[in-house]
């Protein structure tokens, strides 16, 4: 079973990582320095709850009439 966010690791999606929303900073826990969103090192270990899906389109909004040609 494929889960999305695991086949692109990135810093944003690491467990290791903690986000600070004041100075929109990176920090890993490990090397206790900065990183950036879409770095990732061999310590790489996903966190399920990071990962934030696209948003889903809601067709209710639309009539049969956009879609005809």
């Amino acid at each position: 079973m494929q889960i999305k966010g695991t086949s692109n690791p990135c810093c944003a999606l690491c467990c290791h990582a903690h986000y600070e929303p004041q100075n929109e900073l990176i920090l890993c826990m490990l090397t206790k320095e900065e990183t950036s969103k879409t770095f990732a090192c061999k310590k790489f270990k996903y966190d399920i709850y990071k990962y934030v899906p696209a948003k889903k389109v809601s067709f209710e909004k639309f009539s049969k009439e956009d879609f005809q040609l």
